[in-house]
């Protein structure tokens, strides 16, 4: 049960992250630099296309290098991202490629991970905690805006999906040492 709980809660926030950013980065754009017209319109889609190019360029890396491995350094070039964003210090059109881009493998790899890590269970447990994601879509995306509103600031708000992948990279950290531990001689 804990396997479930851990990879449902590390799928929640992924699921947040990229509907929040998805989302919201045409807002931010829009808000904080009026003058761009309407270019703020092309950083969702640049941040999806990031997200599905980054997939694809990841099938040649998963033969090469562990799954764990790939998922942290996408984390941490998403949170990167996001945090030089939220402290005003990169172009919103490269956060969207980014993100995009470090977040690619997260899904689909976690989704390997946690099916092999249920094992025999996988059939029962996977399709709810695959769901989890739909939640996270509809939560974080929500939190965004209602930080947003509190603080006065949607770089305020944009600290929820910021927070949601530090989540999963420490659901990865803790996995990682597990799976070690595991596979270690005795």
């Amino acid at each position: 049960m804990g396997t479930v709980l851990l990879f449902g809660a590390a799928l929640v926030a992924y699921g947040g992250i990229e509907t929040a950013l998805g989302g919201w980065l045409g807002d931010f754009v829009r808000r904080s630099d009026p003058s761009a017209g309407e270019a703020w319109l092309l950083v969702p889609s640049a941040f999806y296309i990031a997200l599905a190019a980054g997939r694809v360029a990841l099938l040649p890396l998963l033969t090469s290098r562990t799954e764990h491995a790939l998922a942290l350094v996408g984390l941490a070039l998403a949170a990167l991202a996001q945090a030089a964003l939220v402290a005003g210090r990169v172009e919103p059109v490269t956060l969207a490629l980014a993100s995009g881009a470090g977040l690619a493998g997260v899904f689909p790899i976690t989704v390997a991970v946690a099916t092999r890590s249920l094992g025999a269970h996988a059939t029962i447990w996977m399709p709810p905690v695959v769901a989890m994601a739909g939640v996270g879509g509809a939560i974080v995306p929500w939190l965004v805006g209602v930080v947003s509103s509190a603080r006065g600031s949607l770089a305020a708000g944009l600290t929820v999906p910021l927070a949601s992948t530090l989540l999963v990279a420490a659901v990865y950290l803790f996995v990682a040492r597990r799976d070690r531990a595991l596979d270690a001689p005795s």
